[in-house]
C-alpha cells in the first residue's frame, strides 16, 4: 500500500527498558528470602512480553539486564565477571 509503513515494535538498544515494560515487563527485584517459584513466574511473563514483541535473542537479554535490580543485577555483574565469555550463552 502507498503511503502507509509498517512499524516495528521491537525494543531497540535505546529504548529496550521503556518499550518492554509498555508490554508488561516488570523489572525484578530478588532477596535471599524469596523462592524459585516467584522468580518463575517473573521469567514466564518476560519471555511471553518478548514473544509479543518478536525479539531477537540479542534483544531479550539486554533487556532482561536492565529489567533487574539490586541484588539480582549484582548477581549478573559477578556471573558475567567469572564465567568465560564462551559459557554465557
Amino acid at each position: 500500500m502507498q503511503g502507509t509503513s509498517l512499524v516495528d515494535s521491537r525494543p531497540t538498544s535505546s529504548n529496550q527498558e521503556g518499550e518492554a515494560k509498555k508490554h508488561g515487563a516488570e523489572e525484578f527485584k530478588a532477596t535471599d528470602d524469596d523462592d524459585a517459584e516467584r522468580a518463575e513466574f517473573w521469567l514466564d511473563n518476560t519471555i511471553r512480553m518478548f514473544d509479543e514483541l518478536s525479539c531477537t535473542p540479542d534483544e531479550c537479554l539486554k533487556c532482561v539486564i536492565s529489567l533487574l535490580r539490586v541484588t539480582t543485577y549484582q548477581w549478573w555483574n559477578t556471573l558475567v565477571s567469572v564465567v568465560p565469555k564462551e559459557r554465557e550463552t
